[in-house]
């Protein structure tokens, strides 16, 4: 049963576009025709309006952060992911069914909730509410943003002592800043539809193996999907430090400003993966101790049996005893049983999140470079290091 990203309304719009036979061409030029259409229009009018360049980086359309960062680099992030992400999903969730995991009586419901996933994501009514979410929220961060006239300096030109907004300025309000935003919330939608197959999945009763060398019944293929989402989580985390060194560069903010929000984005960024493989955590736990009194069952009669053959005072070892299968036997037995022993609860592993911090927080290094220059920030390493 096939899983897509790509069957969302938007996702065929884009795909609708003929530009390229050859698809991994196609996907990126259809990208930079939507960069295009949110950023070019901006720059042009820009360069019209002598407001590209003004010779100071905090009303200058090239330096404002937050618009080059948002269109150059997380909308782009945020349409070429889709095809990645979704290939590789699916690629999960074959595994359920290519590693027996999933009962024969339990197939259509499997599929089933596939299918329901699908209709869910190629539903229009979510995209229509996101779209509303979208415009309201422009609204409302240009209400607060008029309060520092220096962000919307080359959006904004003044007519008789009144600032009213430019070409530049209504574009982005009513298709660039609205676009990126839409890109956004369509992928915590795409994750929250994910986590929730996920949860309807841990429902199913899996066949697990305890003594899989995995330490987690078979399932630890799950906890790749986390790192999967490692673009996603670079493209959230390049729109919100392009807003930071904008307010680092117009209103003088500092680094510590910002401490508390980071971490907790960081939280957030880890909870919003993380969540949805918890759903095993249930069926993982049952099945440990399951296997741990049956396997402990086994084991005393496995040992019952074996005592009198490996069982030799000290005088009476041979060589030969290491190349028995009595011993061979013990050995393997004890493996399995370690196994069982070690399993754990979670599907994922710190190996797992690790990518998605690193992902989460590349973009907020040249933010950090504003503060503190890279000189000092090496010798600053060297002697935390030497």
């Amino acid at each position: 049963m096939e899983f897509s990203f790509e069957k969302d309304r938007f996702s065929r719009l884009i795909n609708g576009i003929q530009i390229s036979k050859t698809s991994p061409v196609n996907l990126s030029m259809k990208a930079l025709l939507v960069v295009g259409i949110c950023w070019v229009p901006l720059a042009i009018y820009s360069l019209i309006n002598n407001s590209f360049w003004t010779g100071s980086v905090t009303n200058s359309f090239i330096t404002h952060q937050d618009t080059q960062v948002r269109f150059l680099v997380a909308l782009p992030i945020f349409i070429l992911s889709v095809r990645v992400i979704g290939k590789r999903l699916e690629k999960i969730l074959k595994q359920f069914t290519e590693a027996g995991m999933l009962p024969k009586d339990q197939m259509p419901h499997y599929e089933a909730l596939i299918v329901k996933s699908n209709k869910l994501l190629i539903s229009g009514w979510p995209d229509l509410i996101i779209l509303v979410i979208c415009y309201i929220q422009v609204s409302v961060v240009l209400y607060f943003e008029q309060l520092t006239p220096e962000i919307l300096s080359w959006q904004v030109n003044v007519i008789n002592g009144e600032p009213f907004l430019n070409f530049a300025g209504k574009w982005n309000l009513l298709f660039s800043r609205p676009l990126v935003i839409f890109l956004l919330y369509k992928w915590l939608f795409r994750i929250f539809v994910w986590g929730n197959l996920l949860r309807k999945i841990a429902k199913i009763p899996l066949k697990l193996y305890t003594i899989h060398p995995d330490l987690v019944g078979g399932l630890g293929f799950l906890g790749y999907s986390i790192r999967y989402f490692s673009p996603v989580a670079f493209g959230i985390s390049a729109l919100i430090a392009g807003k930071m060194a904008d307010f680092m560069l117009i209103e003088d903010s500092h680094l510590s400003d910002f401490r508390i929000p980071f971490i907790s984005y960081m939280v957030f960024i880890t909870l919003l993966f993380v969540i949805p493989l918890l759903s095993f955590t249930k069926q993982l736990t049952s099945a440990r101790e399951e296997a741990i009194f049956n396997n402990y069952d086994f084991a005393n009669g496995i040992y019952r049996e074996l005592k009198p053959r490996i069982s030799k005072n000290y005088e009476k070892v041979q060589e030969e005893d290491l190349k028995s299968a009595e011993f061979g036997t013990v050995n393997d037995f004890n493996s399995l049983m370690t196994n069982t022993l070690k399993m754990r609860s979670l599907t994922f592993s710190l190996y797992d999140i690790l990518p998605i911090w690193v992902a989460a927080s590349l973009p907020y290094f040249p933010v950090i470079l504003l503060e503190i220059p890279i000189a000092e920030l090496m010798k600053t390493f060297a002697s935390f290091v030497l």
